[in-house]
């Protein structure tokens, strides 16, 4: 009726309970990814134009990739860090515990600032650093312990592309999908 790696929705769910199959269903679950955002310029959505200051931003970026992956992943808003490597740690460490995936924006470029990749390398391991792809060159991929580590650009353009083009697909692979390259 139903082949290994399919999503369980409404429709599928109601063709097992119609052939009594109510029980004992195998099910990879959903990925939990921790989700934070790095650096000094970031201010609250929430912020007012008038309330912005100079050389301050809105966080749009957290919005954006939790409404993008929250139907592949369980989705635990980690908040935002600052530029500081003990912020940073206080909040990996932590998610580690708790998270497959931990997917933070900014912090990924060349700058004295860029403290992301740094961190996975004294910490775990880097399998990629930069990208030959625009937008989305800094872009860092590795794993800590258990854990899958992304450092996305914190463009908002090149954070959702390099978001649609890894995340969707490790996130569905790690729910055992069988057709996440056709996302």
């Amino acid at each position: 009726m139903l082949h290994k790696g399919q999503e369980l929705r409404a429709p599928e769910m109601g063709l097992l309970a119609s052939i009594g199959h109510t029980r004992n269903i195998l099910v990879y679950k959903r990925p939990v990814l921790g989700l934070v955002s790095t650096g000094n310029e970031l201010v609250d959505v929430t912020t007012s134009t008038a309330d912005l200051l100079p050389g301050k931003i809105r966080d749009s970026n957290k919005i954006m990739l939790e409404s993008l992956l929250s139907r592949s992943a369980q989705v635990i808003n980690l908040g935002s860090v600052g530029d500081s490597s003990k912020e940073i740690d206080a909040v990996y460490s932590k998610a580690m515990d708790e998270c497959d995936v931990i997917v933070s924006t900014g912090g990924v470029s060349m700058g004295q600032y860029d403290l992301i990749k740094p961190y996975i390398e004294s910490r775990g391991q880097v399998y990629f650093g930069r990208l030959n792809m625009k937008p989305g060159k800094p872009t860092t991929f590795g794993r800590i312990r258990d854990t899958l580590v992304f450092g996305l650009p914190g463009n908002p353009v090149s954070c959702f592309v390099t978001a649609t083009l890894f995340l969707e697909m490790t996130l569905g692979l790690l729910a055992g999908s069988d057709n996440v390259l056709l996302k």
